[in-house]
């Protein structure tokens, strides 16, 4: 792909100079809410881990929230 200079878009007209500037902006849109998302999804993590750090009694072993998901997909209660 070929790489377009400032001096490239003085040859655009008006409609495809904005339309480029649309173009750019939406990568970078997208860029940045990733890394968002990114960032926020990590510091999550972070609040959970040190959770359980100051408190490892509190969460679920695995085997028992599998069992506590497969009881609600058959209709009983948590305790089954």
């Amino acid at each position: 792909m070929r790489k377009i200079t400032a001096a490239d878009t003085l040859d655009m007209s008006v409609e495809e100079r904005m339309r480029l500037v649309e173009d750019i902006w939406e990568t970078i849109s997208a860029e940045v809410s990733d890394d968002t998302k990114n960032g926020q999804e990590i510091a999550l993590l972070q609040e959970r881990l040190s959770s359980h750090q100051k408190n490892p009694e509190s969460g679920f072993l695995l085997s028992e929230t599998l069992q506590r998901l497969e009881s609600r997909e058959h209709g009983l209660p948590d305790s089954c």
